[in-house]
């Protein structure tokens, strides 16, 4: 039913080869499929057909997949060239696409809070089947805005089911970074169930809403004095370790100078033995205290 020729087709015998005819529009209509035949095309003259990189073809009869094409130039034999049977092509390069969801019809946060989101991403389809079935469903005209609207509405639902998880300070302080690596995960793992691979994915603002910000800044500022705080207790435990420190050098200068003094028979050795006593215990409490201090730090 279906032969892909080898070879170049000489245009003087087959001056006629049916192919995507591409429209150099660069707008949003621009067509992501090409279905043949159309209306007034003679199915019975398509003895030849031709795949061009980076597109791909399905090939069907009466709305049975029967082959998936890659690029080259394919002949239908007779008995194929009848009512019923379609060709369509995919435009499968890279497209860039803008998206966005207003915060009038936003995403709500766990404490109900309606945020708007915008960002890029750029996509291509790289299993034209399962897009065919799960996406299209059948449709034979589908342009990048349609794709556009489509990946919104998607988007809409995915998002929504993450972020209804969070509080909107979580969503924009707390965990934000956290939350955005989910949400890449999973709109990632969403496309490449409907045959479509993110070469990249951005977001690149939100909209937040007026009621919010108190919030967000009430807990800006929470979060400030508490770095404050922080700070402030990491220096009252640096100047503490160095009080410590110097009672401890001071105790060993006295501990040395108490040993010169029995050398030189200036104490007796009882004195000695009470007086260092007490100098080592004073010692030993300063590094338990030392030890506990770094203890707290960690």
């Amino acid at each position: 039913m279906l032969r892909k020729k080898n070879g170049s087709i000489g245009k003087d015998r087959f001056p006629s080869i049916i192919s995507w005819p591409k429209d150099d529009s660069k707008d949003q209509d621009s067509q992501l499929i090409y279905c043949f035949p159309k209306q007034n095309d003679n199915i019975k003259k398509a003895k030849f057909f031709n795949v061009k990189e980076p597109e791909r073809a399905l090939y069907l009869k009466h709305g049975e997949l029967i082959a998936e094409l890659g690029g080259g130039t394919y002949e239908l034999e007779k008995k194929s060239r009848v009512k019923g049977t379609e060709i369509i092509w995919f435009n499968t390069s890279m497209h860039q696409i803008l998206w966005g969801i207003p915060e009038l019809n936003g995403i709500p946060s766990r404490d109900g809070f309606l945020f708007g989101m915008f960002g890029d991403l750029k996509l291509h389809i790289y299993n034209v089947s399962i897009f065919y079935k799960f996406v299209l469903g059948g449709s034979k005209e589908w342009t990048i805005q349609q794709m556009k609207d489509w990946i919104i509405s998607l988007f809409y639902v995915v998002l929504r089911d993450i972020f209804k998880e969070f509080d909107i300070s979580e969503i924009f302080q707390e965990s934000r970074e956290i939350i955005m690596n989910k949400v890449i995960s999973k709109v990632c793992d969403e496309m490449n169930l409907y045959g479509l691979e993110l070469d990249a994915f951005n977001i690149l603002g939100f909209k937040i809403p007026e009621n919010a910000k108190e919030i967000l800044n009430s807990k800006q500022d929470q979060a400030y004095q508490f770095k404050k705080w922080l700070e402030n207790e990491k220096n009252r435990d640096i100047k503490d370790r160095k009080t410590i420190q110097d009672r401890i050098i001071s105790l060993k200068k006295r501990f040395q100078g108490l040993q010169n003094n029995l050398l030189e028979n200036k104490i007796t050795k009882e004195e000695y033995d009470d007086k260092s006593q007490i100098i080592k215990n004073f010692i030993e409490e300063a590094n338990s205290e030392l030890k506990l201090e770094k203890k707290y730090e960690k």
